[in-house]
């Protein structure tokens, strides 16, 4: 990760706001209590969100049915911010 958005995170927590990383291990979203002002992350399918970051984060996931490995990192984007939007 770089270094710019590991001081941007930073910055943001200083503000007030919270950081949060959509991860299969996270808090399930519906019982997610957010603060005002928050800044999802979002890795790739295929490596997810950098550990680094994952430092910095409160950890979030999507709970689904199934054995299905992951969402494909668009859906699982529109779901969690639909989910989040309704807090």
């Amino acid at each position: 990760a770089s270094d710019n958005l590991k001081t941007n995170l930073s910055d943001w927590e200083s503000a007030g706001g919270e950081v949060a990383a959509l991860e299969m291990s996270g808090e399930p979203l519906d019982r997610y209590h957010q603060k005002q002002g928050l800044f999802l992350l979002v890795g790739s399918e295929a490596h997810g969100v950098d550990k680094d970051l994952l430092a910095l984060s409160k950890l979030i996931s999507i709970e689904k049915p199934g054995q299905g490995e992951s969402l494909n990192v668009a859906i699982a984007t529109g779901v969690a911010l639909y989910e989040l939007s309704k807090i």
